[in-house]
């Protein structure tokens, strides 16, 4: 007894038409992706603005505690010796010390101002 094999038919697909093969084409050939080449670049570490004067504490410290001493001995000297001069003991240097209060301040603002620029431009770059 032999067996008989048959063959099952195979299945027809539809083909497509031959104007959505044209558009098919069309179509990938323009949404294509262009190749491009990725580059990693290492970001560097944030840094905090108050971490940096927080490092450079004892410099600001020792600026301004120069800034201080240096104007108040120029003022003080300077009220002194006018005092000599004109014969008024304690007037000239009372007035030199006290004009030479804001005016110290204003330099030590200035100066920080600009250190501070400085800094922050060093944390920028």
């Amino acid at each position: 007894m032999e067996k008989k094999v048959t063959k099952k038919p195979a299945r027809k697909t539809a083909k497509p038409a031959k104007t959505t093969k044209k558009v098919i084409k069309a179509v990938s050939k323009k949404t294509k992706p262009a190749v491009t080449k990725k580059t990693t670049t290492k970001k560097a570490p944030k840094v905090d603005a108050m971490d940096v004067f927080a490092q450079s504490r004892l410099v600001i410290f020792a600026q301004s505690s120069g800034v201080t001493v240096v104007s108040a001995l120029i003022f003080a000297a300077t009220g002194y010796y006018l005092d000599k001069a004109m014969g008024t003991e304690p007037l000239m240097l009372t007035v030199c010390l006290v004009l030479g209060y804001p005016v110290t301040l204003g330099l030590l603002y200035f100066k920080f101002r600009r250190f501070a620029k400085d800094k922050l431009k060093a944390v920028k770059n």
